[in-house]
């Protein structure tokens, strides 16, 4: 009796570490990802300028999965700020003579981590924005729909990529309104949608922008900045890229900014303080 109970007892032990080692598994490590990029600087006048500055942003902290453990950048840095729409870094770029053009490298390093609990969502992710029009026709057709057929954010993240047409970069963000619409645009479009219609279902969502690398080390380039969507769950934030349909909750999409939700907001977060200069990522 007393080896059968023996017995019994490794089978319940064994079969304990069965079911909860998929859950060890699933708890991800933190890991780097190093993104470099470079930025050129243009003088687009037929004047010398000097003692320009440039206004550049880069990776921010953000919550429990992103915190920025280096950044380097070519130049002189004059200041740094940082806040949820990212960090804005302001270069002396010295005297630049007619039509000249500067490159600056900029070097960062940040820790990707998996969520836990995060604070509560504030009112603002709840109500009707410049970009985001949870009350229009249009955005309650679509809230019903998603109501009738018993979606879940990830379900109608998916049924948009599977239902929009991507229209290519558009420079300026056209709304939920105009996604719902045509349902058509890029990136930005796609977001708008999604949050137009959690929204509409009470449940708090924002756009965030940032980039996609799919390495440990990565030289990122314009086509890398991309737009996704973070909605939350009750307990804690959750990223959906309705562009591709998929989970956002990988160490490839790295953080550099809330997106301000205004049609006027510029499309990149790279731009020069002085008219005449042009700055752009190559």
């Amino acid at each position: 009796m007393q080896r059968v109970s023996i017995v019994g007892l490794l089978l319940v032990l064994m079969t304990a570490i069965w079911l909860f080692l998929p859950a060890w598994e699933s708890v991800d490590d933190p890991v780097n990802r190093h993104l470099r990029f470079s930025l050129e600087v243009k003088n687009t006048t037929g004047r010398v300028v000097s003692e320009e500055r440039v206004v550049v942003s880069a990776p921010i902290d953000w919550g429990e999965k992103q915190e920025l453990i280096s950044i380097k950048v070519g130049t002189d840095i004059l200041a740094s700020e940082s806040n949820v729409d990212g960090i804005d870094l302001t270069l002396s770029l010295g005297e630049f003579a007619p039509y000249a053009s500067k490159t600056i490298l900029v070097d960062t390093v940040v820790e990707m981590r998996s969520r836990g609990r995060e604070a509560g969502p504030q009112k603002q992710f709840l109500r009707s924005t410049d970009l985001i029009a949870i009350e229009s026709p249009i955005t309650q057709k679509y809230t019903s729909l998603y109501t009738d057929n018993h979606h879940s954010p990830e379900s109608f993240s998916l049924w948009l990529s599977q239902n929009m047409e991507y229209a290519g970069y558009i420079a300026e963000a056209r709304g939920s309104d105009y996604a719902l619409s045509e349902m058509s645009g890029d990136c930005t479009e796609y977001s708008a949608a999604l949050v137009a219609v959690l929204r509409g279902r009470g449940i708090p969502a924002r756009i965030i922008a940032g980039m996609i690398v799919e390495e440990e080390k990565a030289l990122v380039r314009s086509a890398d900045y991309h737009n996704w969507v973070e909605y939350h769950d009750g307990k804690r934030w959750v990223a959906l890229d309705p562009q591709f349909g998929r989970s956002a909750e990988t160490p490839n999409y790295i953080v550099f900014h809330q997106v301000a939700e205004s049609k006027a907001a510029p499309a990149q977060r790279f731009f020069s303080t002085t008219q005449g200069l042009s700055v752009r990522i190559l």
